[in-house]
């Protein structure tokens, strides 16, 4: 258990301490559905200076080699009914949602990636997960019921 603990650590620091290619802070993530080139996330590190939102659906296209890392400044919040898709042969492997406090996926939504937070990670009604969910200081809490994190 401890040396999983170190790892995560070791883990969330060095996502944290990538520079940033764009600050997102202020900024919707369901902005970038992939509906055109200016609405396209390309492969990076992406950060908040606080909370980041995802309403509606956030696509992330590239190769299977392709990573993203999102730094955020305190909590991940995914509403109700959000999705996280990727293209292109992108892999949930690949993203990584380095989480300054608590991350909350709302009632069914769809993620993908990896979410290491600080402090908690909370799975409500029918919210999936295609990669971890990995909390270093609190719980990993499904008891919503209908959760799912699948390993891809």
């Amino acid at each position: 258990m401890a040396t999983a603990k170190g790892d995560l650590t070791a883990a969330y620091i060095a996502a944290q301490g990538q520079a940033c290619d764009l600050t997102l802070s202020g900024v919707d993530l369901g902005f970038y559905d992939g509906s055109d080139g200016a609405h396209t996330l390309p492969p990076g590190t992406y950060c908040f200076s606080a909370v980041a939102a995802l309403t509606g659906t956030l696509k992330l296209s590239g190769s299977a080699a392709a990573k993203w890392t999102f730094r955020i400044g305190s909590a991940l919040n995914a509403a109700v009914g959000s999705s996280v898709i990727l293209s292109g042969g992108a892999i949930p492997d690949n993203v990584y949602w380095a989480v300054g406090s608590s991350a909350t996926l709302f009632t069914n939504a769809s993620f993908q990636g990896n979410i290491m937070a600080l402090t908690s990670i909370t799975l409500q009604n029918g919210a999936t997960i295609a990669g971890r969910a990995l909390a270093q200081n609190g719980a990993v809490d499904m008891t919503a019921g209908a959760a799912t994190v699948t390993k891809p």
